[in-house]
């Protein structure tokens, strides 16, 4: 039986190496663009930066990747919430967006904030920096809607 066992976790250990082969490509493109929500709005440097920390990783075209982020399948995992995260919202393409579009997104970023569902909680429990404090949800939202009010005219 001890045989088996020994057979059975180098076998596992060689599956482990192997899938290091197996990557996926990593979102690393420009971090600020023309594009980009920090250059294309009247955003302050301290919320640009809580934005960077906060949400850019995910809903950008350039990610920061902690050192488990080159370890598969981990690797994979993040590289599936950064696809779905970009595609739902990406920062570096702000600009692109039509003023319908924003207003929406203005508003689910001031939504997903206030209700603690961005960050995603395991983000900020592996990214504690990352954590927004009732404070900067505040400003988020106070952001937001003076950028809805810019859009509609209503500033």
């Amino acid at each position: 039986m001890k045989i088996f066992l020994k057979i059975f976790l180098i076998l596992l250990l060689i599956g482990f190496i192997a899938l290091q082969f197996y990557q996926p490509e990593k979102n690393m493109g420009d971090q600020l663009t023309e594009d980009g929500l920090i250059w294309s709005t009247d955003i302050s440097p301290e919320l640009g930066e809580k934005f960077m920390i906060s949400c850019y990783d995910c809903h950008s075209d350039y990610t920061r990747y902690p050192f488990y982020g080159y370890i598969s399948p981990v690797s994979w995992l993040l590289n599936k919430h950064i696809t779905e995260g970009k595609e739902s919202l990406n920062f570096s393409r702000w600009a692109l967006y039509s003023d319908k579009e924003k207003i929406s997104l203005l508003i689910g970023i001031c939504d997903e904030t206030a209700n603690y569902s961005m960050p995603l909680p395991v983000y900020t429990k592996l990214q504690k920096e990352a954590r927004l404090s009732l404070d900067d949800i505040f400003e988020i939202c106070d952001w937001t809607e003076g950028e809805i009010d810019k859009i509609i005219g209503l500033e």
